[in-house]
């Protein structure tokens, strides 16, 4: 039931799309046009529209936000093509934020078959096949993959889509052919037929209806007139056993659809092995604390899909909170406080914005782990970075104990910088090289943390000089050499936490 109902936690009620989840609230800084590693080869806008397997709930918490699905597919399909971020070649084919040319979109424009106007899904769907398939050696707009490009434009050109994997059913569309042959379908075959011109579908009737003698006549329905009358309301799915159960089948197809009156018989899901009493339209708790805190923090816990009337509650205190006979989501928060009161200001440099926890990250006593895509690393590409860290005063410090972390994940292009300096900068602005370390060219190994530590004791019988503050210097690795699959490509310096203890 938890990842039946995974929408929950990812849904943001201020824009109606999936969005990343960070220490247990929505991640800040979001753009969902922006490819980053919270997506794989895709971004928000080609992820938000997912929740397939249960599209009555999901249409439900839309319009609980003030959403609907059309309209989201509008914005979609009318928003601006160009994505931010990582450059992912994946991404291709175009409308919109609709990429063709990369699985994550494939089903999107059959959607529309799930509200009230499927029309304008029938209309994308003929564009894509027109517009995005020929007959050159760059025929397809994007990879093909398992053949999946292949097997889209295949049944697309049916009017057949099996809109949600598993459920025997199928969205409809107008053919692209005046008549195919399925001789794999059913017993003996089935044979679908398209009646009328145009990209629009009123409806799908098996032959033998068609041919009855109270049915108008095909001459009638061949055309843009009479077809009205053979429907209670237009139709967007068909299932398996009604395809299987004819020999022979009608597309009816208009260049536009005529009003009849009557709504749409829209593509539903079929879940008999789910009890919706159980299925509140309550979104995962979000709790707003700061990651990092100095002195004191206060916690504020939201159990509505909106943010009014928030529960602030220590971040000492734990409550638990049933709304339903089934348990639902855990949100999970930690918070640090700051190890010490010294500042850090980065001097040179400018992080990847999809790198960037904020300069203050460095010294915040939470460290990053391997796993650099949580987002806890700062992160530069093809520069050299500079860091200071103040004391709040310049001070005689007997000894300093000094650390930091850096990453090497060579697949990802992250690299040891080739030199680390530090110097220690007196009251009076003058600095001296205290320590460095010299690294190797980039090596094929695993990804690791490397720990760089050092300590300062000031040796002499002359007077302690007052400290005002430590620098770091890192010099960039250079490009990626020639073994590497990236080969030239600008390399990363990952770095993270640096501790001073007095």
């Amino acid at each position: 039931m938890a990842t039946f109902t995974g929408l929950d936690i990812l849904l943001d009620p201020e824009t109606g799309l999936a969005r990343p989840r960070d220490n247990g609230t929505f991640l800040k800084r979001y753009e969902p046009r922006e490819v980053n590693n919270n997506f794989t080869e895709a971004n928000a806008w080609q992820y938000s529209f997912s929740p397939i397997h249960d599209l009555k709930r999901w249409q439900d918490m839309l319009g609980q936000s003030g959403f609907s699905l059309e309209g989201q597919l509008d914005a979609l399909f009318d928003a601006p093509s160009q994505t931010v971020g990582r450059d992912q070649a994946d991404i291709t084919g175009l409308i919109g934020q609709y990429a063709h040319g990369n699985e994550p979109s494939h089903h999107i424009a059959w959607l529309y078959a799930a509200t009230q106007h499927p029309e304008k899904g029938q209309a994308r769907v003929r564009e894509i096949l027109e517009t995005m398939y020929s007959d050159q050696p760059d025929g397809y707009q994007g990879n093909e993959d398992c053949g999946q490009m292949s097997a889209w434009y295949v049944m697309s050109s049916w009017g057949l889509y099996p809109l949600v994997p598993g459920e025997a059913q199928y969205a409809l569309a107008a053919p692209l052919w005046e008549s195919v042959h399925l001789p794999q379908v059913g017993a003996d075959g089935v044979t679908l037929n398209r009646m009328g011109h145009g990209p629009c579908l009123m409806g799908c009737l098996p032959m033998d209806q068609v041919l009855r003698s109270d049915t108008p006549g095909l001459e009638s329905i061949d055309g843009e007139a009479g077809v009205a009358d053979l429907f209670e309301g237009h139709q967007t799915y068909l299932s398996q056993e009604a395809l299987e159960a004819h020999p022979e089948h009608v597309f009816f197809t208009h260049r536009t659809i005529p009003e009849i009156g009557r709504n749409w018989s829209t593509y539903t899901n079929r879940h008999p092995f789910v009890d919706r009493r159980d299925l509140d339209l309550l979104p995962a708790p979000r709790i707003e604390v700061a990651r990092r805190f100095e002195g004191s923090t206060t916690a504020s816990v939201w159990m509505t899909p909106s943010a009014h009337a928030p529960t602030q509650r220590k971040v000492t205190e734990s409550q638990s909170i049933r709304v339903s006979s089934e348990p639902g989501h855990t949100s999970t928060a930690y918070t640090t406080k700051k190890p010490n009161d010294w500042s850090v200001r980065v001097l040179e440099g400018k992080p990847n914005p999809q790198y960037n926890p904020g300069e203050a990250a460095l010294i915040d006593g939470v460290r990053g782990d391997v796993d650099w895509r949580k987002g806890e690393w700062f992160g530069l590409q093809g520069q050299d970075l500079s860091v200071l860290v103040s004391p709040p005063v310049a001070k005689r410090f007997k000894r300093l104990e000094i650390d930091f972390s850096l990453l090497h994940d060579q697949r990802s292009w992250i690299t040891y910088p080739k030199r680390v300096e530090m110097y220690l900068i007196k009251a009076n602005g003058e600095e001296w090289l205290a320590a460095w370390s010299d690294y190797d060219e980039i090596e094929d190994i695993p990804a690791e943390i490397m720990h760089w530590r050092t300590d300062y004791r000031h040796q002499g019988h002359r007077m302690r000089p007052k400290i005002a503050g430590i620098r770091f210097v890192f010099k960039n690795a250079g490009p990626l050499p020639d073994w590497h699959l990236g080969a030239g490509g600008e390399t990363f310096i990952f770095i993270d936490e640096i501790s001073i203890q007095e």
